[in-house]
């Protein structure tokens, strides 16, 4: 069996991924055929991708939340049992936030949430980047169908056309004057 030269989508890393996904983003004019043929599976793969980060996002939120309470309710505690040994005074809602902010567990547990966060906005952008892939990948097939050349060279130079619109309007000039 033949070892597989590149990566599925499905089995790379989010950061692989969303290369791969802006590197598929490119049209290759002279292919439209095959852009046209890959479109649907790229969007596909990318929408997928898209729904399994949100499912990992959230599931990442709940398991913040989760360990929000475990450190409030240690806190607390801590907090309860100071007060009874040292009667030390307790501490407000806003320094518990504060020390909560200061747990290792809850940084990490933050920066995990902050990066799938991230991970998501940049798979909706990709998903809305297809989208507008789909509509240039029609009105392409609309120009090619119709005989609009893409080749930069069949094209006149920008002084090309300059000079043709000055003989096209020299020679105006002179019809009319003889016909005065």
């Amino acid at each position: 069996m033949a070892k597989r030269e590149t990566e599925a989508p499905s089995e790379m890393s989010t950061t692989k991924f969303l290369q791969w996904a802006k590197d598929k983003l490119a049209i290759d004019k002279d292919n439209l055929d095959l852009m046209w043929v890959e479109q649907p599976q790229v969007y596909h793969d990318i929408a997928e991708r898209l729904a399994l980060e949100i499912s990992r996002r959230d599931e990442a939120k709940n398991d913040l939340k989760d360990l929000e309470a475990q450190i409030d309710s240690e806190l607390r505690e801590d907090a309860e049992a100071d007060f009874q040994k040292n009667g030390t005074k307790k501490p407000t809602e806003t320094a518990l936030k504060n020390m909560m902010r200061e747990d290792k567990r809850w940084k990490k547990a933050n920066a995990l949430q902050l990066e799938l966060d991230k991970n998501v906005g940049l798979l909706q952008a990709h998903q809305a980047a297809y989208h507008q892939r789909r509509y240039a990948l029609e009105n392409l097939v609309t120009l090619h169908v119709s005989g609009y050349s893409m080749d930069a060279s069949s094209r006149p130079s920008k002084d090309a056309r300059h000079t043709d619109n000055r003989k096209a309007l020299h020679r105006e000039r002179a019809r009319r004057n003889e016909e005065d």
